[in-house]
């Protein structure tokens, strides 16, 4: 699986984002726990800036979850699949995902 630097951004600001909101804190109440401006938080929460992992580390403890339950929604990520024209080959399965294995 490949993400790109902004894919990487977006995922973790939306689960940062999706977790605040399910623990019903305000970006000004989560940031101020943080030790951030709340414009920073949204900035992260947004996917605009790549933020430092501290600071994914502190919004984490702010959010009362650990750090790697944050970074596993980056293998929850959906993968984009390729159509393989089977004519140009012996092979039975039709499709590459992106790890370039065959899938059917």
């Amino acid at each position: 699986m490949h993400l790109s630097k902004e894919e990487v951004t977006r995922i973790i600001g939306q689960k940062l984002r999706n977790i605040r909101i399910r623990k019903k804190l305000t970006i000004e109440q989560a940031a101020h726990n943080a030790g951030l401006e709340y414009t920073q938080l949204s900035r992260i929460e947004l996917g605009k800036i790549n933020t430092s992992i501290y600071h994914v580390f502190k919004i984490s403890e702010t959010l009362d979850v650990k750090v790697h339950d944050v970074f596993k929604e980056l293998y929850k990520a959906p993968q984009n699949t390729v159509q393989y024209n089977a004519a140009n080959t012996d092979r039975k399965s039709t499709r590459l995902n992106s790890s370039h294995e065959w899938i059917s």
